[in-house]
């Protein structure tokens, strides 16, 4: 086990990392960690270039005990100073890092056995740790080469940004939103119904899709009978046969309405899914079919969003987020 002292600016730390560091030193059965950089940055020994007097910007990684971790960055280094002990110490550079989302076994690194200190005196000799560092530098699993991150940091801003272009998000002005009716599917026919008692609802090519039933009929209809109706109402909009098409296209899961005309990060949570059982087009009149809920005829827009798209990109940029949080140390 490598007993090393742990050195930082409380001016320049938050509290958090401050506390975090001074747990660590309390703890005298150390902790299993992982030591690794994104570039390699050392100083060689003046008196022997063989070995490695410092290494600097580096990480180490400890084990949170659920599988995740913690980062703490800074630079590990022998002590020349005049008057104090020549041992080692890791001077901790920015502010820990907690990730919940990665696993520590999957982390490549150097492992070691340290146990942290705030006593120069039990710190690890200088000879020491100058033969320890050179392995560390020598080992293959230190240096996770992250040179050409910024660059696609950048493509992907730009991918985000044609996403959006291209995403098929598009509003339109609710022109008339029905009375709630009621709906027998074709595919769930109900025998009390014969089909003269009931108006055919079709597609814009003609298909059948159901009826609708009056109320008077409906309440004749048994209580089990009455579960397999549906009520629904129309959503009419303007538009031409390319918007007919565009909402087809998107997906029907992806149609929402709102009092926004424009989706965005701060109103997503004000829109309402709607569950469409037709699109009719008569001219330039679109009618959205759909199940009856009780926000819609308060709502102003009908509005086209790709969320699943969202949801990828977003779940990219939270994944890259966390690769740059662990490269320089920031907290998030």
């Amino acid at each position: 086990m490598m007993y090393l002292k742990l050195d930082y600016n409380s001016d320049k730390l938050n509290e958090k990392t401050i506390k975090f560091i001074k747990q660590l030193i309390e703890d005298e059965d150390g902790f299993y960690v992982k030591l690794t950089t994104n570039k390699l940055i050392y100083e060689r020994d003046r008196k022997d270039e063989r070995f490695i007097t410092a290494l600097k910007k580096i990480k180490i990684i400890l084990e949170k005990g659920d599988g995740h971790y913690f980062i703490l960055s800074g630079n590990l280094s022998c002590n020349f100073n005049t008057g104090k002990p020549w041992t080692g110490s890791f001077y901790v550079t920015q502010n820990v890092v907690i990730n919940n989302q990665s696993d520590f076994e999957k982390i490549k690194g150097v492992r070691e056995h340290i146990c942290f200190t705030d006593s120069a005196e039990y710190s690890i000799k200088n000879d020491d740790l100058k033969y320890r560092m050179t392995k560390i530098a020598e080992d293959g699993d230190f240096v996770y080469n992250l040179s050409q991150f910024d660059e696609f940091m950048e493509l992907f801003e730009f991918y985000k940004q044609l996403s959006t272009a291209i995403s098929n998000s598009k509003s339109y002005k609710i022109k008339r939103v029905s009375d709630p009716f009621y709906f027998e599917d074709i595919s769930d026919k109900v025998e009390e119904l014969i089909d003269e008692q009931k108006t055919e609802m079709l597609k814009s090519n003609g298909e059948l899709v159901g009826y609708k039933v009056s109320k008077e009929q409906y309440q004749k209809l048994s209580n089990d009978t009455q579960s397999h109706i549906t009520q629904l109402l129309e959503i009419e909009i303007e538009g031409e046969k390319s918007d007919y098409d565009q909402i087809w296209n998107i997906g029907l899961d992806n149609v929402y309405v709102s009092n926004h005309e424009q989706i965005t990060d701060k109103n997503i949570e004000d829109i309402t899914q709607i569950n469409i059982k037709n699109i009719i087009r008569q001219n330039t009149v679109i009618k959205i079919v759909t199940e009856f809920n009780g926000n819609i005829a308060s709502c102003k827009f009908l509005n086209l969003y790709d969320m699943g798209q969202k949801i990828k990109v977003e779940s990219i940029d939270n994944s890259l987020r966390l690769i740059k949080q662990g490269e320089t140390g920031d907290v998030a």
